[in-house]
């Protein structure tokens, strides 16, 4: 890979790396699946994916940690009943990533999901 990779927002393996964690840290039981692999070009291939997760107590506290719901009692009331109905829910998500490759440097130097 090329230290210099362009992956959209965020260039540079690290930096790929630490967003891809941050769902990680965020969902205990993330699943990626690859679900299709074909050639979009003559230099790039796009993967179609499935990435999987249930919502946990845990993942409602860590996603709202910053939100300040102790101005309004309503809106806490309408948090803690939305929270309620997303506990334990799985969601499935659909998505692509196209990986473009040099030939001149044998290494992958675009990543678009």
């Amino acid at each position: 890979m090329a230290p210099d990779l362009a992956t959209g927002t965020v260039f540079g393996f690290e930096a790929l790396a630490r967003n891809w964690g941050i769902l990680g840290l965020l969902f205990d039981d993330v699943r990626f699946k690859l679900d299709h692999v074909e050639r979009s070009t003559k230099i790039s291939i796009v993967a179609k994916t499935i990435t999987s997760f249930t919502i946990s107590r845990q993942s409602i506290f860590d996603v709202c940690r910053d939100e300040d719901f102790s101005y309004s009692p309503a809106q806490r009331t309408r948090w803690t009943r939305i929270a309620a109905v997303l506990l334990g829910e799985g969601l499935t998500i659909r998505g692509t990533v196209q990986f473009t490759w040099d030939n001149s440097a044998k290494r992958m130097i675009g990543l678009v999901s």
